[in-house]
């Protein structure tokens, strides 16, 4: 009879029993897709503040950093930070929370006993913290390496054609294994101080647990604990000494996120010299009146054994001018280029556009009425319609296609076999340099600039492209101010004025003809050229 009536209370076991675990289901997965959706969201963010920030860092930057590098801070570092936040939090609240509850037990239960358990955690947290202070260079050192490998496969792989060009495929691999073997040593440092101390952890929570047994044993025997306490104190041991393995395991991915995100926050940290100013205005639509005002500037300017790039520079142009720089290699010419689209800002004068201070406008404003066509074009690893569109997003098919003939593009666009829609591969590869060039003035042309800038365009093309190219800039000039930097003094015989820059100073200036007269340095540079081409 009593058997009957405690079999009948049997479903209702089962049934409370099932009800919890599928609770508990339910609770872990909301539980885990909040971590999840938060960690990635939080990622997310950070990936695109990392990305933001290098978009507005200054060139300088950019020069002193390595692209393979800063991939690797985008991603790898990131990755880092994402795995500690995802895994890490979670688990050190849980176990955190549940080593704390089981000292509160342990200590309630009998606290001699308690204390006796819990004291190891001391040595635990000594060998931890010397832990941390040997691997935390050792960590970032890895990181850095991680990123000077990303960095050289990078240069390899943009570097293709020059390798195999020189043969130097064997010498590449072998520079990359020695960039892999820091990588691989500092990672083995790292393994190394793992190996030397956790095994001592380990071996610190095992004495615990043997000197828990002793003592109780002890207790026991002298009447001061029962032998169903000590049985409680093995039961809920796996509760205390499971944490505090789990807890060493999450100190060590800590020190890699940390390590991870000092790298982050380096570039995070890094001062942006160029910015708008709180008070900058939208720039109006331009007429393209630019006036140069004792215009000093330095690359190295904090560091006074570096000569001034550019030194008291003093010009104005009227709108619709053209006007020529000309001089030798490092004579200042595309820094006046990088200063006028505001890449950085001169250290003392000003620059003026239609009697606007550009330090005062929007950088964005700024260079979108200011288009620069470089001797090095850049074409994404995109569409040709996607390449020329990028100086106007907004364009239609038609305005693409009407800016690729102004440029004396469509014809060779028309023979692809998709067209406008042709992928260019990376860095236009696909195409020769005199297309690629064609299809940055047609990316010119659709964004209509009232003011150009031409940075030896033709410099890098064979003299048919050049032919087509000097039409598609006629077209593109006319009515606009222009500035051209070129080595070819045949082609700007006819600039409205043209200044003959040295070392960063301007020389002499005048049209064509007044400086033939003058016998200067550019009569010099035409009569050697006419040399050359005789």
């Amino acid at each position: 009879m009593i058997i009957a009536r405690k079999a009948e209370g049997i479903p209702w076991v089962v049934g409370w029993l099932t009800a919890i675990a599928l609770a508990e289901a339910v609770v872990s997965r909301w539980r885990r897709l909040l971590l999840e959706q938060t960690a990635q969201g939080f990622v997310f963010d950070l990936r695109n503040e990392l990305v933001a920030k290098l978009s507005r860092l200054p060139l300088a930057f950019f020069n002193d950093s390595r692209t393979g590098d800063l991939m690797s801070r985008v991603s790898s570092d990131v990755e880092a930070v994402q795995d500690v936040v995802v895994n890490g939090t979670d688990s050190l609240l849980a176990n955190f929370l549940r080593l704390a509850g089981v000292i509160v037990i342990f200590c309630s239960v009998n606290l001699t006993l308690g204390l006796v358990t819990v004291a190891p955690i001391l040595i635990v947290g000594f060998l931890l913290r010397a832990f941390n202070s040997r691997v935390k260079s050792m960590y970032k050192a890895a990181r850095e390496r991680l990123g000077t490998l990303n960095a050289r496969l990078s240069d390899t792989l943009q570097g293709i054609r020059v390798v195999k060009g020189f043969a130097r495929e064997l010498a590449e691999r072998e520079a990359f294994s020695s960039v892999n073997r820091l990588f691989y040593d500092s990672n083995i440092q790292a393994v190394r101080a793992r190996a030397n101390v956790f095994p001592w952890i380990g071996f610190v929570v095992s004495f615990t647990n043997t000197l828990t047994i002793g003592f109780g044993a002890y207790l026991i025997l002298h009447h001061r604990f029962t032998l169903g306490g000590l049985i409680m104190y093995r039961t809920y041991g796996r509760f205390f000494y499971g944490p505090m393995d789990s807890l060493t395991q999450i100190n060590d991915m800590y020190q890699r996120a940390l390590a991870a995100g000092r790298r982050i926050f380096e570039v995070l940290d890094s001062p942006e010299s160029v910015s708008d100013h709180p008070d900058a205005v939208e720039l109006a639509p331009i007429d393209g009146a630019v006036v140069f005002d004792g215009v000093s500037f330095a690359y190295h300017a904090e560091d006074e054994s570096f000569a001034a790039n550019l030194s008291q520079i003093d010009f104005r142009i009227e709108p619709g001018q053209q006007v020529a720089l000309v001089g030798e290699s490092g004579a200042g010419k595309s820094t006046i280029f990088a200063l006028l689209s505001r890449f950085w800002d001169p250290t003392d004068g000003a620059i003026r556009i239609d009697g606007q201070d550009i330090r005062q406008v929007t950088q964005q404003s700024l260079r979108q009425q200011v288009v620069m066509v470089q001797q090095d074009t850049f074409l994404f690893t995109a569409s040709i319609a996607a390449n020329i569109r990028y100086g106007r997003p907004e364009a239609d098919d038609a305005e693409v296609e009407a800016a690729a003939r102004a440029a004396n593009a469509h014809e060779f666009i028309e023979r692809l076999p998709e067209g406008y829609e042709s992928v260019v591969g990376e860095r236009g590869v696909k195409l020769s340099g005199g297309q690629r060039q064609r299809i940055a003035v047609a990316r010119a042309f659709l964004a209509n600039g009232r003011l150009i800038l031409l940075d030896e365009a033709t410099s890098a093309v064979e003299p048919e492209s050049e032919r087509l190219i000097y039409e598609a800039l006629d077209r593109l000039l006319k009515g606009r101010t222009s500035i051209v930097a070129t080595h070819r003094l045949a082609t700007i015989r006819h600039a409205d004025l043209i200044l003959v820059l040295s070392r960063g100073q301007i020389v002499e200036r005048g049209t064509h003809t007044e400086l033939m007269k003058l016998h200067g340095v550019y009569a010099h540079m035409v009569a050697s050229a006419d040399r050359i081409l005789a």
